[in-house]
């Protein structure tokens, strides 16, 4: 549909499918295919609070904000907000970008939107990083690290401007600014580069982003600043999907914030058929383990190798996950197999 891949999957109730598909067209704004039928409720959406007024708008408990939504065609558009009639605001604003009818003819889009949905920073918390951060561009030993220290010290201390291709300057391993300060937690030093133009989805050779590399890590403040302005969660595609940022999350507010900003979970596998839930269980990260069964991941799902998620935390001495899973009701399939072949 509209080139935007969807899965859809297997029911065996055909009313159900019917909703699937109506659900399916309710994401892309398209007339529904099963009319009067309705749609299946987006678990992505539970978050939201439908209270508002204003049609694309609805209210985050978690960051008690207003979010504004649109999705057309196969572009999307999200953005946080202090003030509901903002949110209205920006939400006809991106129709206007995008050349449709506005939701809500009634606001006026003219307005300017209030600038908290844009990137902040703080110039005495950066410079107080930026001592920190200069220690680390040291170590790398790259000659564009030397460069890129010179231009934030020159940036930080009010003496210049500068370009786009200056502050996305690259290491020969291609690690930009950004992409160093958020995979070691400087969040003030990110918020600071993305107002000047840094590439928020920016790829190293390694095929990591800022995003990636700050979930990886563990840093959630980092991840909250590069969703300020919404990016894609799900940007990785073959043979990288284990870089997911959802495939390395370590703690549940991350993976919540994730889910918040339309990271997919459901049918999502890594190159060895993995879930997140498998991965999760293989590394013994018991409260994301929980947060993925919450989601609703097959607690039974099989890899390319005939092993389950309580294999691999059993293999891996990770006996509280082990616990939890066994509660849940999970079956070792690879296990069974194994014992009845020998």
């Amino acid at each position: 549909m509209n080139n935007k891949k969807f899965q859809g999957g297997k029911y065996h109730d055909e009313l159900d499918a019917a909703k699937r598909v109506n659900q399916l067209c309710d994401e892309l704004e398209i007339v529904q295919k099963n009319p009067g039928v309705g749609s299946i409720p987006n678990p992505k959406r539970k978050h939201c609070k439908q209270t508002s007024q204003y049609t694309g708008v609805c209210w985050l408990n978690n960051r008690k904000r207003w979010k504004s939504e649109i999705i057309f065609r196969n572009q999307h558009r999200v953005g946080y907000h202090l003030n509901e009639l903002d949110a209205a605001r920006r939400v006809n604003q991106c129709c206007d970008e995008f050349g449709i009818k506005q939701k809500n003819p009634d606001v006026d889009s003219t307005t300017n939107v209030e600038k908290e949905h844009k990137i902040l920073f703080d110039y005495d918390a950066t410079q107080a990083e930026f001592i920190d951060f200069a220690k680390i561009l040291d170590e790398n030993k790259d000659p564009a690290t030397l460069i890129m220290k010179e231009t934030l010290m020159e940036l930080t201390n009010h003496r210049r401007e500068t370009t786009e291709t200056e502050i996305n300057l690259q290491t020969k391993n291609g690690e930009s600014a950004l992409s160093i300060a958020a995979k070691h937690g400087f969040f003030e030093i990110v918020k600071f580069l993305i107002s000047k133009g840094a590439n928020k989805e920016h790829f190293t050779n390694e095929y990591h982003t800022p995003l990636s590399l700050a979930v990886s890590h563990n840093h959630f403040k980092v991840v909250e600043v590069l969703f300020e302005e919404w990016i894609s969660p799900n940007s990785h595609e073959k043979p990288y999907l284990h870089l997911l940022p959802i495939f390395n999350v370590k703690s549940r507010e991350i993976a919540q914030l994730l889910i918040d900003n339309d990271a997919m979970t459901s049918g999502l596998y890594n190159n060895k058929n993995q879930s997140p839930l498998t991965v999760a269980c293989q590394n013994g990260f018991l409260d994301v383990v929980e947060f993925f069964l919450d989601d609703g991941l097959n607690i039974n799902h099989l890899d390319n190798d005939n092993k389950t998620p309580l294999f691999y935390a059993q293999t891996n001495n990770h006996h509280d996950v082990v616990n939890l899973l066994i509660l849940k009701g999970a079956q070792n399939v690879f296990l069974k197999s194994f014992c009845v072949n020998n």
